[in-house]
């Protein structure tokens, strides 16, 4: 989850960085590139939590989750 939010971080800022080249002033760069990045950064996350769901209501933990170890 910290390497998502991460990488979010740098594509959020190359959204910005490249509104800049493009000759928007400072604050309209943040804004549009903040809203720009905004949906597909709540989907990754979104879609990480709701990938967690099933361990985090899982009672059996470890070993007793998976069974016998085959080895």
């Amino acid at each position: 989850m910290v390497g998502q939010a991460a990488l979010n971080g740098v594509l959020v800022l190359s959204a910005i960085e490249e509104r800049r080249r493009g000759g928007a002033a400072r604050d309209e760069a943040i804004l549009g590139g903040a809203a720009a990045r905004l949906r597909p950064v709540l989907m990754t996350a979104a879609l990480a939590a709701l990938g967690l769901l099933p361990a985090a209501f899982s009672r059996a933990m470890g070993p007793r989750r998976s069974g016998r170890s085959r080895w």
